[in-house]
C-alpha cells in the first residue's frame, strides 16, 4: 500500500517537530512503508521547515505549463504572421517557449520568417 503524498508530508513535519533527525525520519517512515520517501525529499522538507515555512501544499507553477487560449494565439499569428516568438510572448504574457510549443500544437511552423500552416492547402501553395 502506497503512502499518499500529503500523509508523507504530515509525517515529515511530525518528526521535524519532535526534533528527529532527517535521516531517522526517513528510516522510520520507510520501515512502515518501504521506499515511501527518499532522502532528498526529507532533507528538502526539513530545509523548508527550518526556514519557517510550514505549509504542506505544493507551490503554484512548479512544473505546470501555463494554459493559453489556442484560438487567441491562432488569431494573433494570422493577424501578423511575421511576429517573433518573443513579440507574441510579450503580448500574451507567457514565455516564448510556451508560444513555440503551442504554435506546434496548432500546426504552425516558421518558413522564411513567416508563420504558416504546417500542412499547406492548395490555396496556400504558390
Amino acid at each position: 500500500m502506497d503512502l499518499p503524498k500529503n500523509h508523507t508530508r504530515h509525517l515529515i513535519l511530525f518528526f521535524f517537530k519532535k526534533s528527529v533527525s532527517a535521516e531517522n525520519c526517513q528510516d522510520q517512515i520507510n520501515q512502515v512503508w518501504p521506499n515511501a520517501v527518499s532522502r532528498t525529499c526529507v532533507y528538502d522538507w526539513y530545509r523548508k521547515f527550518r526556514l519557517g515555512d510550514f505549509s504542506l501544499e505544493d507551490k503554484d507553477g512548479r512544473g505546470r505549463k501555463p494554459e493559453i487560449d489556442l484560438d487567441v494565439l491562432k488569431d494573433l499569428v494570422e493577424s501578423e504572421p511575421k511576429q517573433s516568438l518573443r513579440e507574441m510572448a510579450s503580448i500574451m504574457e507567457v514565455s516564448h517557449e510556451t508560444i513555440r510549443s503551442n504554435l506546434n500544437r496548432i500546426g504552425k511552423v516558421l518558413r522564411s520568417s513567416v508563420w504558416v500552416p504546417h500542412e499547406l492547402f492548395s490555396a496556400n501553395k504558390l
